[in-house]
């Protein structure tokens, strides 16, 4: 019994890390519509869940699936009155078919718990009502 209480706590310490790194940096959502321009490989928020007024880091890596020029990457998030709020990274650069690139933004969540809408999107910048690439997610806040 001892021999099997050792084995089943080694068990634990080896693998709580990545259980623990799992739930603190976590991929969420999904795509929503776009021109399908930059494909977003993954979609990270540290830390998840969000806190009220707190700040987590989202990051994505991605490739461009034909010569783009992205302009702002747009992060909004709409609360449960349908009102947006945005945030802009400007970014102004061209990256050519099959380039590999990777953003990395510093989101501050709303200050009131509620049921809330993320989205991000990658503006085109001679067009930005192009859509480079969307993602989306929902989230609640207590």
């Amino acid at each position: 019994m001892n021999y099997f209480l050792r084995i089943f706590f080694l068990y634990i310490f080896v693998h709580s890390k990545s259980i623990v790194e799992s739930m603190i940096n976590q991929e969420i959502g999904g795509i929503c519509t776009s021109d399908g321009l930059f494909f977003i490989e993954s979609f990270n928020v540290n830390p998840w869940p969000p806190t009220a007024g707190k700040f987590s880091t989202i990051y994505f890596p991605g490739v461009s699936e034909g010569k783009i020029t992205i302009g702002i990457i747009e992060y909004s998030i709409e609360n449960e009155n349908q009102a947006w709020y945005t945030t802009l990274q400007t970014v102004n650069q061209t990256y050519l078919q099959d380039e590999s690139t990777s953003f990395t933004n510093i989101i501050q969540w709303p200050f009131f718990s509620g049921e809330y809408n993320f989205q991000m999107r990658i503006h085109g910048q001679t067009h930005p009502e192009n859509i480079h690439a969307c993602w989306t997610f929902s989230f609640i806040l207590y």
